[in-house]
C-alpha cells in the first residue's frame, strides 16, 4: 500500500515540474501576443474620432507614379472612425461610409476602400500614427488596367 501511495505521489509531483516547464515554454508567446494586443489597442484609442483630410491621393493605371489623382482636403473635409467600426467620411460634397476592423496595430481592413473592390475587404497598412497625424495605405492591386492604389493623410 505505501508503494502504490510513493508512486502515486511521485507521478504528481513529476506532472507538477513537467507543466512548470510548459508553462515558462509558453511565457515568451504570451508576453507577444499581450504587446500585440497592447498595440492594437494603443492604435484605436487613437484612431477613433475625427479626423481631417489633408489629402486622399489615388494612383490608377499604367502610369500609376506619373499621373496621380489628387485630392487636397478642404475646410469640413473629415474621417471619422466610429467605436462601431463605421468611417463616415466627407470629401467637398462627396459623403460616403465605409466599415472597418482593425487587424493590429499597424493594419487596418477597409471595406470599398478602392472603387475596385465593390464591397470587398483591404487589409491597409497605418503609418505614422499619433495624435495628431495618420496615414492609411491601401495594397497595390495589380488589375489588368493597371496598378491602383490609394494612399490617405490626415490630421487632427
Amino acid at each position: 500500500m505505501k508503494t502504490r501511495v510513493s508512486i502515486a505521489m511521485g507521478a504528481i509531483i513529476a506532472l507538477g515540474f513537467n507543466a512548470c516547464t510548459k508553462m515558462q515554454a509558453i511565457q515568451p508567446h504570451i508576453k507577444q501576443i499581450t504587446s500585440a494586443m497592447d498595440s492594437t489597442l494603443k492604435t484605436q484609442a487613437l484612431l477613433l474620432g475625427k479626423w481631417n483630410v489633408v489629402s486622399d491621393t489615388t494612383y490608377a493605371g499604367v502610369n500609376t507614379g506619373t499621373n496621380p489623382a489628387v485630392y487636397i482636403g478642404q475646410a469640413g473635409d473629415y474621417f471619422d472612425f466610429v467605436a462601431d467600426g463605421h468611417i463616415y467620411i466627407k470629401e467637398g460634397a462627396i459623403l460616403d461610409t465605409l466599415s472597418f476592423k482593425l487587424a493590429s496595430g499597424r493594419q487596418i481592413d477597409i471595406n470599398s476602400f478602392m472603387p475596385i473592390l465593390n464591397n470587398q475587404s483591404a487589409t491597409c497598412q497605418i503609418g505614422g500614427i499619433n495624435a495628431k497625424s495618420l496615414s492609411i495605405a491601401s495594397p497595390m492591386l495589380t488589375p489588368p488596367a493597371g496598378p491602383q492604389q490609394r494612399i490617405v493623410s490626415l490630421s487632427r
